[in-house]
């Protein structure tokens, strides 16, 4: 109904999510961004050189690769998707598929020459994207039938080509908060000494359901 309303207005309507943690969109940039940085250090602990976020214009043809990655004792290129979470299958195949189509002409772009070319989709490590990629198996098979294992192997020991699908694990997640709290633990107020009478008055916040005070014109409070 909001957005027949602004069309009538000729507005547009922008609907955001917000949670306890914060907005949903930058919490999944976020967690993208630790993904990325966990794999880059992995890659550079096995003496590869990655580079984050490489752009690229080939014949109109305009994007981002998440991760690069050149290994200079075998010339090997790696391209790198990263994926927080599986939603439009074909628009994830398809989108990786061109980036390997021009694999050849980004190496370029950035001056190297490689012996052999791979490529690997990398998806966080959820239970909700295992459950996705087990339903489209065959379509993820028929594309990139390399698994995770493998993925591993080629990032320790670049041999022949390979175009893989693997799982990896946010090791970084940040700074985000629990959506609940755990019930807080009350402590019972202490008599004073010398007076049973007189008890330590907890800290609590004071009252506010007194009614507001009303200044009427012309009188001082």
């Amino acid at each position: 109904m909001l957005r027949r309303v602004a069309r009538v207005l000729e507005a547009r309507l922008d609907l955001r999510l917000w949670t306890r943690a914060g907005e949903v969109e930058r919490l999944a940039s976020a967690a993208h961004a630790d993904l990325v940085e966990s794999l880059i250090a992995e890659l550079r602990a096995q003496g590869w050189i990655a580079r984050p976020e490489v752009s690229f214009n080939v014949d109109g043809e305009r994007g981002l690769v998440d991760v690069v990655a050149w290994h200079p004792p075998t010339r090997a290129l790696l391209l790198i998707e990263v994926k927080t979470e599986i939603v439009d299958v074909g628009e994830v195949v398809g989108t990786f598929d061109r980036k390997r189509r021009l694999g050849a002409r980004i190496a370029r772009i950035l001056a190297l020459e490689p012996e052999s070319m791979s490529a690997a989709l990398v998806i966080a490590d959820t239970k909700t994207n295992h459950r996705r990629v087990q339903t489209h198996a065959s379509t993820f098979e028929s594309t990139l039938p390399d698994g995770g294992q493998r993925f591993r192997s080629f990032v320790r020991r670049p041999a022949r080509s390979i175009a893989a699908v693997a799982f990896w694990p946010i090791r970084h997640p940040g700074s985000l908060r629990p959506l609940a709290r755990g019930a807080r633990r009350v402590r019972r107020a202490k008599k004073a000494a010398g007076n049973p009478s007189l008890s330590v008055r907890k800290e609590l916040p004071p009252p506010t359901n007194r009614p507001p005070t009303v200044f009427r014109a012309g009188r001082q409070p």
